[in-house]
């Protein structure tokens, strides 16, 4: 179980990662490929704007960075016996 969970995980970072990539060239999330990729990260990354919009972050969204540091923090401790 754990180990599907892990890699559920690094799956969904990969595909943060794809999105980070895909928004330097194509910054519009409504067009192809980036609607999936788009699709598939806001959901976690909505709240965390929240939090992160009341921290005065100059404008920077730091939401994807901030995602990526809980789900790595997740999988360690799932991964450890």
């Amino acid at each position: 179980m754990r180990a599907g969970i892990a890699l559920a995980i690094q799956l969904y970072l990969v595909i943060i990662a794809i999105d980070i990539l895909i928004a330097w060239v194509q910054p519009d999330p409504e067009r192809w490929p980036r609607r999936l990729t788009h699709l598939l990260t806001e959901p976690l990354q909505v709240p965390l704007r929240v939090v992160l919009d009341r921290l005065p972050l100059g404008g920077w969204d730091l939401s994807a960075v901030v995602l990526v540091l809980l789900l790595g923090a997740v999988r360690v401790v799932l991964i450890q016996p």
